[in-house]
């Protein structure tokens, strides 16, 4: 894949019930133009709202770490969000 002279990264941010089409929406339009990762809360794969299985790069802790340009957080169920304090500070 080409990426820009400099490759800007943009993170997603995947959570239980991520609406797939918007992840790949996202992804299709932006592949071309930045390095895409991809985090969730704990860092574990997880399905998306189509049972599609995602594989993380991340958790929150490594994504709080990584160098990007933007974080993209794709619609689904917001409580999905919710997470444990110990894991939220970390990312903060």
């Amino acid at each position: 894949m080409r990426y820009a002279r400099r490759a800007v990264e943009v993170a997603v941010l995947l959570y239980p019930g991520s609406i797939f089409f918007e992840v790949a929406l996202a992804v299709e339009t932006l592949a071309h133009h930045a390095r895409i990762r991809y985090f969730t809360p704990d860092g574990a794969p997880l399905r998306a709202s189509n049972h599609v299985q995602l594989v993380p790069d991340g958790d929150l802790a490594a994504l709080a770490r990584a160098d990007v340009a933007a974080v993209l957080v794709p619609g689904g169920d917001p409580v999905a969000l919710l997470v444990p304090d110990a894991i939220a500070s970390a990312a903060l």
